[in-house]
């Protein structure tokens, strides 16, 4: 039988370790809801878009037509194809296939069609029309010329998105005597966002990876964006080709032509390699892609370091700090961000998802609360041991009980911020040259880059660009037909649309939010993105390469 003594520390023992339970289970399941929900796509997709190049590739050449002996119509023909590519160092240089890029069989036989496809319908030339098969085999292609234009997948280096720059080829390695597929390119810009990339000791048989890159035939089904498109799946098998010269991974992931030169990266955003060709008449993914090993031997031949860079270094330390939920430290690194590049766009965006992230409550850090758990749990297994192995209770002095958790080390809340109180509706301009300002709504409010009531200095956006009107306490946006669209939590509006507590507005560079009055708002709070504004661009796809990827 246990003495009442015993019987009272055992009952305070069970006290305090359900206390304790209780205090560790509230600690963790804050640390939780301050996470946002962020899926691993997501995660790469923010790590990686803005490291991302469209490709225009042009060629142009002279076709001499050798039955007639003569050269066909004086000005050049041209064809042209699009690939992706991806930054590898701040100061401009970027990798694509080396495909994409050499003037190969593929190159001269589409520029010997279209040079064919105009004489057969011309009535210049020929006498009758003949097929164009009938006549383009009596051509040559001389003096070929080609010409890359680049251009960003969204604005992350002070430059623009959809605005193209000459690329210098600055070295080769090419599919058609397969050297290994990559190629070296050279932009004049500097602070790009490059990539890292990941070594082959790191990549295995069911490595989960993405495939990144700007797929042509999506842009006949849809708007032309510069969005890339991100194909998840795995590794399925890592091979050899050239009699066991070049490794290549087989990848699962869904790539298509277009993608040519895009990066395929680990969850991590690392390039574990460069798409460069599939298998014709598959029925499903067949896809493969040069491992870094490949592109880390032409770097080194040419002399370039990888390097990531401070300003992409820093932005991806404030990803890393808002998937994490620490709100103040991601604001804090993308701010830094914005400072060097106002027109970073995932910054602006991931910055005002950071500023929804909930406040931290003023105490005690979780480092001190735990510690606090940790020393009691100890006191109450010496308690423990004390009680248990006593032989006389009655001769010995009574041990002091453990101490029950107190106020002073209570962990931290989750702290849900209200919509105000008050009788206008406010938007508060959270990213922009106006960062801080707050406008009240008492009637209507114009945005525009002219005689606005807010005034934005942006060439992105129209001097009449939208109207925000207070009805019954709340909120409606009407986008003024601008160029560029407004966005209401990431989507575009087309017609009036009611704003919610919460809600983000993005105008050009601008991130605005709503603070509609509590009366007015909706019970729950609103929680939608802020929008990455993207220049639309028509782009072309040459079916000559349609067993490259």
């Amino acid at each position: 039988m246990l003495s009442e003594e015993r019987r009272l520390g055992l009952k305070r023992l069970g006290l305090l370790a359900l206390a304790t339970a209780v205090v560790a289970a509230v600690v963790a399941g804050e640390s939780r809801a301050a996470r946002p929900s962020v899926t691993p796509l997501e995660r790469v997709r923010a790590l990686v878009q803005p490291s991302i190049a469209y490709l225009d590739i042009a060629w142009e050449a002279r076709v001499y037509d050798r039955f007639n002996k003569n050269v066909l119509r004086e000005r050049a023909f041209r064809v042209e194809s699009s690939c992706t590519g991806f930054f590898i160092t701040p100061q401009g240089h970027l990798i694509t296939a080396g495909h994409c890029v050499e003037p190969s069989t593929d190159v001269r036989d589409a520029l010997k069609i279209d040079a064919a496809q105009w004489a057969t319908t011309c009535d210049c030339y020929y006498r009758g029309r003949p097929s164009v098969q009938s006549v383009v085999g009596d051509y040559t292609v001389r003096g070929l010329d080609r010409t890359v234009g680049v251009a960003y997948g969204v604005a992350s280096s002070g430059l623009p998105s959809g605005r193209a720059l000459p690329a210098l080829v600055q070295g080769l390695r090419g599919f058609e005597r397969d050297t290994g597929d990559v190629a070296l390119l050279k932009i004049e810009a500097n602070d790009l966002p490059a990539l890292e990339l990941a070594p082959d000791a790191n990549v295995e048989v069911g490595t989960q990876i993405v495939a990144v890159g700007y797929p042509a035939s999506v842009d006949f089904v849809t708007d032309s964006t510069f969005d890339p498109s991100f194909k998840e799946g795995s590794i399925s098998s890592k091979k050899t080709i050239e009699g066991g010269l070049l490794p290549v991974y087989e990848i699962s992931a869904a790539v298509s032509g277009g993608m040519s030169g895009g990066p395929t990266v680990n969850l991590q955003g690392r390039v574990i390699g460069v798409n460069s060709f599939g298998i014709t008449g598959e029925p499903q993914a067949f896809n493969f892609v040069r491992p870094t090993s490949i592109v880390a031997d032409l770097l080194s031949d040419k002399g370039v370091r990888n390097q990531v860079g401070e300003i992409n270094r820093t932005y991806r330390e404030g990803l890393g700090a808002y998937f994490d939920g620490d709100r103040d430290e991601a604001v804090e690194k993308l701010d830094a961000v914005l400072a060097s590049v106002p027109s970073h766009q995932l910054a602006q965006e991931f910055k005002s998802k950071a500023l929804r992230l909930p406040e931290p409550e003023e105490g005690l850090p979780v480092g001190v609360v735990i510690g606090g758990i940790t020393a009691a749990l100890g006191a109450a297994a010496a308690l423990a041991f004390l009680i248990l192995r006593r032989r006389r209770p009655a001769a010995a002095p009574a041990a002091p009980a453990a101490p029950l958790p107190s106020q002073s080390w209570r962990a931290p809340s989750t702290v849900v911020q209200a919509a105000p109180t008050g009788s206008a509706p406010v938007l508060v301009v959270r990213v922009g040259g106006l960062a801080g300002r707050r406008f009240p709504i008492e009637g209507e409010l114009l945005i525009g880059r002219e005689n606005a009531d807010v005034m934005l200095d942006d060439p992105e956006v129209s001097r009449r660009h939208a109207i925000v009107r207070s009805l019954d306490g709340a909120l409606e946006i009407t986008d003024l037909r601008s160029s560029n669209g407004t966005y209401v939590d990431g989507a575009r509006i087309k017609a009036p649309t009611r704003v919610g507590q919460g809600a983000v507005i993005q105008i050009g560079g601008t991130s605005l939010e709503a603070e509609v009055p509590r009366s007015a708002a909706q019970s729950t709070v609103s929680r939608g993105r802020a929008a990455t504004v993207l220049r639309s661009i028509r782009r072309n796809e040459n079916q000559a390469f349609g067993e490259r990827k």
